[in-house]
């Protein structure tokens, strides 16, 4: 998602966990000739460290901005039932929450500095909701 080019051991490990290295690392192969073949070489780059460049997809997370609502967590209510991806993927939804709710904090308190009222209660209502989502997904 970020562009990050990663080992094929540990996107291995962490897709299939389950099972014996030499199975894992041909399910990822498979993967990544299924995804190739069918949106195109350019979708995953490299062959020892893989990674899926920034523009080939479009994910909310990554694009937040103070004046839009919060898009919901990175592939809500998506389990893998592998330990280490889904401990990822629930760190990783943390941290989205965390950057968005210190966003929507300082887009309120820079508002508040320029005397627009109403400006500054959707941005501390939308803080506000951050808040509470966060303290629901403890």
């Amino acid at each position: 998602m970020t562009g990050k080019a990663h080992s094929r051991e540990k996107l291995a490990t962490l897709l299939w966990g389950d099972r014996f290295e030499d199975q894992a690392r041909r399910s990822l192969r498979q993967g990544v000739f299924a995804l190739r073949k069918e949106l195109g070489a350019d979708v995953i780059i490299g062959e020892a460290d893989l990674r899926v460049p920034r523009d080939i997809f479009a994910v909310d997370a990554l694009t937040l901005t103070p004046d839009r609502d919060y898009p919901g967590d990175l592939l809500a209510d998506f389990r893998t039932g592998e330990a280490e991806f889904d401990d990822w993927l629930t760190a990783e939804r943390s941290r989205i929450r965390s950057e968005a709710a210190l966003m929507y904090r300082d887009h309120a308190d820079r508002l508040d500095k320029t005397g627009k009222p109403e400006q500054v209660l959707k941005a501390a209502e939308r803080q506000r909701a951050r808040a509470a989502e966060q303290a629901l997904a403890l």
